[in-house]
């Protein structure tokens, strides 16, 4: 039984559940982003950028 009252393993279980929480408050503090999926049910539409290429250094 004193083995498991040791400091290691309750620093382990500390730590342990310290990551699982910062992970559960990050996970329920951020909202997902999904404004380029609703975008075109709202009537918006992304265009998307402009591609210049130089055709003069391209020899065919």
């Amino acid at each position: 039984m004193s083995r498991v009252l040791a400091p290691v393993p309750i620093a382990v279980i500390c730590a342990v559940l310290v990551v699982v929480g910062l992970l559960a408050y990050g996970l329920a503090a951020t909202e997902a982003d999904r404004d380029v999926h609703e975008a075109p049910e709202r009537g918006m539409h992304e265009t998307a950028p402009r591609l210049e290429a130089n055709m003069e250094r391209h020899e065919l």
